[in-house]
């Protein structure tokens, strides 16, 4: 259930949430970077992904 939760919020924004709780916080700080980076994804978390 959180998995689909998590894709709906990348789908949704853009923002890729690697590490639990997901917060309000959280998708701000990856839409902030995102725009910083003129990306159009950001990952947010210290999860390592293989």
């Amino acid at each position: 259930m959180l998995g689909a939760i998590a894709n709906a919020i990348y789908d949704a924004c853009g923002v890729r949430v690697t590490e639990l709780p997901i917060t309000p916080e959280k998708i701000l700080r990856g839409l902030k970077q995102r725009e910083g980076s003129r990306a159009s994804r950001a990952v947010v978390g210290t999860g390592v992904r293989a």
